[in-house]
Parts: C-alpha cells; structure tokens; sequence
C-alpha cells in the first residue's frame, strides 16, 4: 500500500458566497416550494422497509453471534493458552488443537461476511435515500440520517468483527484486506487523519513483511504531527525507527530515535534503556563508536547500584566491547 494554493480556496469560497446570494433572495421574495407527495411517500416507505429489514437482521445476528461464541469456545478448550493463539500460529507452531482452533475462526469469519452482505440492498437503499435528502421534509430528513447511521454503523461493526477473528488466528491477511475495505468507506476528507485505521494498516503490513507499506503509512502519521510534537510518541518512533533498522538504513533510523530521546527530560532520559540503548546501537553500526560509549556508560550510571549484574549486564558487555576495540586500534 501497503498545501495547496490560497487561490483555489478564494474561489472556492467566493463561489459559496454567489451561490448562497440566489438562494437567499428566493428564499426572501417567493414562497417555499411543498414537497413533492409522490416523493414524500416513496421515502418513508423506503424507509419503513429499511427498518423493518434492519429489525429482522438484529434477530439473525443474535443467533449467529451466539453459534459463533459457543464455537469458538468449544475450539479453545483444546488450546493450552487460547490468548497466545495467534502469536503461536504466527511463529509456526502447528498443533493439531490450535489448527482446528483457526479452521472454526476462519469458516465462522466467512459465514459474518455472507451475513454482512446481506446489508448490501440496505445500503443502495439508503445511499438512494441520501440524495433526496435535500429535497424531503425536515423530519425525513432526521429519519434519512438515523437510518443511514444504522446501517453504515452496522456494517462497519460487522467488519471490525471479521478483521478481529482473522487476528485471533494470526489471518494476517485476511485482516488486512478487510480493513482496507474499512479503509475505503472513510469519507476522503477524514481518511487521512484516521490514524487509527492508518496505524492498523501499517501493522498488518508489517506483519506480513511490507516492511516498505508499513513504513510509508507510519511515516504519513509522523510527518502530519506538528514539527514540536513529531516525537512525543514512543511507540510510532520506536515503530518507524525498527523498520529502517530492518532495511539497513541505520542513518534515518538514528535520526528517528534520537529524535525521541531527546524528548525524554533529561532528568530521566537515561532510564529508559530501551530508547536509549537501541540510539547506542545505531550509533555503533553508524561508525561513532565514541558517542555509543558515552551513552551506553550514562545508560548504565543511571540503574541502581544493586541492580547493575542484572540489568546492566548487556549494557556492560557492550561498553568493554567499545574499549576493547579503542585499546586495539590504538596499539
């Protein structure tokens, strides 16, 4: 996946103003125009059989919803820790319980999807609807916008249920193609400030290996982050600055790293030996083996003195390694 010019946006509101001036004066010097009848009575009978079909669809979903729960608990029983199913399933385990655990996942995601599809002449209904909107009496019009919420609600919580059992059983992409899906039926004007959705694409990515998408969507949530904010958020740093590991670009995924730890007020920034120690590493594979031995030693000053065999252990090998290095070049 995986600014512009003022001037548009001049004209842009310029022509709001002229079109808006017609309808005011209209509105002022002629009397309103009734709605159509033949109309008004073609929406609320859509409207009563959306409803009504809405109300039938409740009662399956009930059903299906309870055939899936008793399933899927009668599949988990085989399972030593059902919690763990995916992060098994993802590092290859093929136990004979957790094989069968996913097969039920799977068949019962694609019966919800053959349930979801269901909705499929509601919405063409409903999408019908909304453009007669403008031309219903405003109590319809409240109905139009209660109906339409409904089912796009509906449909969009039955497709988060899907990805969610696709998850379960490490279905990667299976996931992935459902919320991208999701990701499709997003107003364009909100698409690209859902990061929510946007952070979940760029993970599933990721877990399939994109390695490329993944960073390319992590990045668009950082870059939209005001330049003081960019790296107050360890986890999108910590995220992009693995994936340039990953791809050998050591150099951007210092630049990310660093970028956070300097976020960090100094009083605590040598606590956090995770950050911290990964901007070492970096600096190491970088070529300035001085700067890595400066903070390795601060990362290690900072744990506790009764804690330094074991938690600083790592820290401590590397820091000899650095000297042991130093010492040889300099002979």
């Amino acid at each position: 996946m995986r600014a512009r010019s003022t001037q548009p946006v001049l004209s842009l509101v310029l022509g709001a103003v002229l079109l808006c001036a017609p309808a005011t004066y209209l509105a002022a010097g002629e009397p309103k125009a009734e709605p159509d009848s033949e109309l008004v009575e073609r929406i609320e009978t859509q409207l009563e059989s959306v409803e009504s079909r809405m109300i039938s669809l409740q009662e399956q979903e009930f059903t299906l919803t309870m055939h899936i729960m008793q399933a899927q608990q009668k599949a988990q029983q085989g399972l030593k820790e059902p919690g763990k199913a995916a992060e098994q399933l993802a590092n290859g385990e093929r136990g004979k319980a957790l094989l069968e655990y996913k097969a039920v996942m799977i068949s019962w995601a694609g019966q919800l999807q053959a349930f979801d599809g269901r909705l499929f002449p509601l919405q063409k209904t409903v999408a019908g609807l909304q453009r007669d909107r403008d031309k219903a009496p405003e109590v319809l019009r409240a109905r139009i916008d209660a109906v339409a919420g409904r089912v796009e609600g509906k449909h969009r919580t039955n497709l988060e249920k899907i990805a969610n059992m696709y998850e379960q059983v490490a279905e990667w992409r299976g996931a992935l193609g459902i919320y991208l899906k999701m990701y499709k039926d997003i107003p364009e004007a909100r698409r690209k400030t859902d990061w929510g959705m946007i952070t979940k694409l760029a993970d599933l990515y990721e877990k399939l290996g994109d390695n490329r998408n993944a960073l390319l969507l992590y990045k668009g949530v950082l870059d939209a982050k005001k330049e003081k904010e960019r790296f107050n958020d360890k986890n999108l740093c910590d995220k992009i600055g693995g994936l340039y590991s990953k791809m050998g670009d050591y150099r951007s995924a210092l630049a990310i790293y660093k970028g956070h730890f300097e976020t960090i007020p100094k009083k605590g920034r040598y606590n956090d030996r995770d950050i911290g120690g990964k901007l070492a590493d970096l600096y190491v594979k970088t070529g300035d083996p001085r700067t890595a031995l400066t903070l390795y030693r601060s990362l290690y000053d900072a744990i506790p003195q009764d804690k330094k065999d074991s938690d600083g252990k790592d820290i401590h090998g590397k820091i000899k390694e650095i000297e042991r290095r130093g010492s040889k070049k300099k002979r």
